[in-house]
């Protein structure tokens, strides 16, 4: 078995390119977070950051019910200029789109979608440290970003997927708190 500089697996890697579609993607995703293979394109660790320790399982969850995750973090209360806001964002299709709005509608989350090639957006701070902002969601991935990206590990027909999907930020807008999205996932995972 081959295993590149982050400790992961060329043979995991080579999964990605089978990948035809976004419920492809999603199980793979799934499968990543739950440890079961040790590859996820365009991040450079065989395994999920230490904080979503406790999340798998509802990680695993929403990207095998059509909303496939690239990044996700809880929420740290903001205590001495650090921080976090709970968080994801992904892609999915019309049908993940609605089903996120109707859960999230009447509740304090932010859904920010994005369609390909859709100019605009405006920074949200997502992670604070040292009293600076650090990492940000609510802009779009534009057409050479998603081909730098993913490019090298998807087919053409599972970057299509990525491409022509709805790009979506989901935020809880208040510090620390760490109910209401992982709830409201499990809620859309349960369909």
């Amino acid at each position: 078995m081959t295993v590149d500089q982050y400790g992961r697996l060329a043979e995991h890697r080579a999964l990605w390119r089978e990948a035809k579609n976004l419920a492809d993607l999603g199980e793979l995703m799934a499968q990543w977070v739950e440890g079961k293979i040790t590859y996820q394109p365009a991040y450079f660790s065989h395994t999920p950051a230490a904080e979503t320790s406790g999340l798998e399982d509802v990680l695993a969850a929403v990207n095998r019910a059509g909303l496939l995750t690239t990044f996700s973090q809880p929420g740290q209360p903001y205590v001495d200029g650090a921080g976090q806001r709970a968080s994801i964002d992904g892609f999915g299709t019309d049908k993940t789109i609605l089903r996120l709005q109707n859960l999230t509608l009447g509740t304090d989350l932010i859904l920010i979608l994005f369609t390909s090639g859709c100019p605009g957006g405006g920074q949200v701070p997502v992670t604070v440290m040292g009293g600076g902002e650090c990492t940000w969601l609510g802009l779009p991935l534009d057409a050479d970003d998603l081909h730098e990206y993913y490019n090298a590990d998807l087919c053409e027909r599972g970057l299509d997927a990525v491409q022509t999907a709805w790009q979506i930020n989901l935020i809880d807008p208040v510090w620390g708190r760490n109910t209401l999205l992982w709830d409201t996932l499990r809620k859309f995972s349960a369909g």
